[in-house]
């Protein structure tokens, strides 16, 4: 099913997380769940996840529909296509 909606970060990376644990391709500690601020006032939570023992990638479901590629995270204001100008 397609539908168009809202969703919290949070939401967004508990639904990739409970995915991604349940593939058993992760565990729990490779997994880590961390904070930073949009425009300087909102926090914004993404993931840290560990691919290898030495490689991690960060992954920002909720920032990757403004553009920001899996590998990075959104932060201060990065996030600034949530209100389009119509």
């Amino acid at each position: 099913m397609n539908t168009e909606g809202y969703m919290h970060c949070t939401t967004m990376n508990f639904i990739l997380r409970t995915m991604c644990l349940r593939s058993n391709y992760f565990h729990e500690d490779d997994i880590e769940l961390k904070w930073t601020q949009t425009w300087f006032l909102s926090p914004h939570q993404y993931m840290r996840i560990r691919l290898t023992e030495d490689t991690y990638v960060e992954v920002d479901p909720w920032n990757y529909q403004f553009g920001i590629e899996y590998g990075k995270h959104g932060s201060r204001f990065d996030s600034v296509h949530i209100f389009p100008i119509r």
